[in-house]
This record gives C-alpha cells, sequence and structure tokens, in this order.
C-alpha cells in the first residue's frame, strides 16, 4: 500500500513539480536524453553481473575470517569483555563510557562510531586502529568503492575477472574532469595555462602550497595538494 511505499509515492507526488524545476535549471535535456537513459544500462549491468575468481574468493574468504577472528579476540581483551562489535551502540558504550574516550558526533541513537570519528581517536586508544581494521568487509560492496591504492584494494581486485574466455576488462576513466571544467567556466588562468600545456596540476598546486620547485615536489605532497584541488 501507499504507506509501505512512502518515499515513492511522495517522490511520485512531486513528479511535475521537479520536472519543472528541471526545465527551469536547464537541465531537462541532461535528465532526458543522458540520466534517464542510462537507468537501463545500469539495470542491464546489474542483471548481468560481475564474474569473480572462486578461487581468489575463498582464498580471501579463509584469510579474512581468520585475521577478524584474531581481531575480534584482541578487541576483546582491550574492552575487557565481548560485546558485539558491529553494534554502533555497544560498541559507543565501550568507547565512550567504559575506556571515556571524548565523543565527537551525536545520533539518535547516541554517540558517532563512523570511520570519521574512529579515525580522529586513532591516536588515543590502541583498540581504535583495530575496529577500524576489523571493518574490512561491507555487505554487498560498489565496485566502484573497492579501493585500489592500498594493498587489500588491489587483492580484492584480483577476483573480478572477464566475464568470458576471450574478452578483457579495460579500466578507463576521465582525466581530473572535474578540475579541467573549473578551469573552463572559471576561466583562472593558471589552471586553463596548465591544462594547455599538460602539465601536471596537482603537482603545480603542491609547488606553491609547500613552496617548493615542482622537481622537488614528492608523492605525499602531491597527495595533499590533489585534496586541496577537488
Amino acid at each position: 500500500g501507499y504507506e509501505k511505499n512512502a518515499p515513492a509515492f511522495a517522490l511520485f507526488c512531486l513528479r511535475e513539480r521537479l520536472l519543472e524545476k528541471l526545465k527551469s535549471d536547464g537541465q531537462y535535456n541532461l535528465y532526458k536524453d543522458i540520466e534517464f537513459p542510462l537507468l537501463f544500462i545500469l539495470y542491464d549491468m546489474e542483471k548481468a553481473g560481475f564474474k569473480v575468481d572462486v578461487n581468489v574468493l575463498n582464498e580471501f574468504a579463509d584469510r579474512y575470517n581468520s585475521e577478524l577472528d584474531m581481531l575480534t579476540q584482541k578487541i576483546y581483551d582491550l574492552a575487557d569483555e565481548s560485546f558485539n562489535i558491529n553494534s554502533p551502540k555497544q560498541l559507543s558504550v565501550i568507547l565512550f563510557e567504559k575506556l571515556g574516550l571524548s565523543a565527537s558526533k551525536k545520533t539518535k541513537s547516541g554517540f558517532s562510531t563512523d570511520v570519521e570519528v574512529l579515525e580522529t581517536l586513532a591516536n588515543r586508544h590502541e583498540i581504535v586502529p583495530l575496529i577500524i581494521r576489523y571493518r574490512i568487509s561491507s555487505v554487498e560492496p560498489n565496485l566502484q568503492n573497492i579501493p585500489i591504492r592500498d594493498e587489500d584494494g588491489r587483492e580484492i581486485r584480483r577476483m573480478f575477472i572477464a566475464g568470458k574466455k576471450d574478452n578483457i576488462l579495460v579500466s578507463a576513466d576521465y582525466s581530473q574532469i572535474e578540475l579541467r571544467l573549473l578551469a573552463h567556466f572559471s576561466g583562472d588562468e593558471k589552471l586553463v595555462n596548465a591544462y594547455k600545456n599538460h602539465n601536471d596540476i596537482h603537482a603545480l598546486t603542491a609547488s606553491e602550497v609547500f613552496n617548493v620547485p615542482p622537481e622537488l615536489v614528492t608523492a605525499d605532497m602531491r597527495r595533499s595538494a590533489k585534496a586541496v584541488n577537488f
């Protein structure tokens, strides 16, 4: 009934108003010609799924299950009691009441234990890095969210393989598309010239931020500048 599907029904009731908003904002053609047709492609992709190497998958399962058992026991030892590590409420009690760590963000059910909060507490108690590490798995992860820069991410990505024998996987991405659009719409002289001259925009920013010549910019400096740019 309507009560069960209240969000969908509410959205349907707002349909005409939202369409008018899209038109007034000049985004209707984007919605009609690109975003909406893409839904059918995404649906076909979801139906097809992604092939994985079962042997590699089982290897990961064994490895991570062993590590989770070890982490669980270490966390219990440091907390001096057993509790449901996956329960934000129970974890909150352990961290902020029993261990006395300072809470920084509150939710309806208590103090937040999301990854941002945990990272701010990582140097406050040895249990926190273990809890962050414990959260290495997730239910039905988005393939785009599997990291590639750390060792775990690279290992996990090994399990994804081409669907058929003669097929190959191709990785393609826009090169700094947001910054290129920013350069175009802002007309910023430094950005525009950097792209016209095929310069490394992140290295240039790092050079200015850290006040060093471009050739002395390190990988860590460039990574920090990349965050600044975006």
